[in-house]
């Protein structure tokens, strides 16, 4: 991955529904898939509708090397949605970053905060980042789709 180039786009709050759980940094890349295999098959009010889908980190947890991720979609409202399967994404800035493969996940990060942020100017919000896959996403190949960052002005 050479090229980090991004736009940056405001958005208000939004809701998202799906499953929530913890993976170590080390495993995530194998454990996650797991965790989109069961949304896909938990029945989850709207989720057949979604044309949109969303990978949200919840928490990063660096002392104990983990995080909280969501997989999940967007929803108008938490009817029907179980009180763990729910997250609120407030309103903020981000910085959008398209990725060709979920392979360049890790190595974008990597690269996100050794060059991309120093060299910006700009600091993270403190507010969830999420992956965003729509229409253009192919499951086969497993891109393409977005990364988007808060951050502040």
């Amino acid at each position: 991955m050479a090229d980090l180039s991004s736009s940056f786009r405001d958005l208000p709050m939004f809701r998202l529904a799906g499953i929530r759980r913890f993976h170590d940094l080390a495993t995530a890349p194998a454990t996650i898939p797991d965790q989109w295999h069961d949304l896909h098959a938990s029945g989850l009010p709207g989720l057949a509708d979604a044309t949109v889908t969303y990978g949200a980190t919840c928490q990063v947890d660096m002392p104990n090397q983990r995080l909280e991720y969501l997989a999940g979609y967007e929803v108008l409202d938490f009817e029907n949605i179980p009180v763990d399967a729910r997250m609120i994404v407030p309103a903020a800035h981000y910085a959008v970053f398209e990725i060709a493969t979920v392979a360049e996940v890790r190595p974008f990060w990597q690269q996100f905060f050794e060059e991309w942020l120093p060299a910006s100017g700009h600091q993270p919000a403190d507010t969830p980042n999420f992956e965003r896959y729509d229409e253009r996403f192919d499951p086969v190949t497993r891109g393409p789709f977005e990364i988007w960052i808060p951050i502040q002005r």
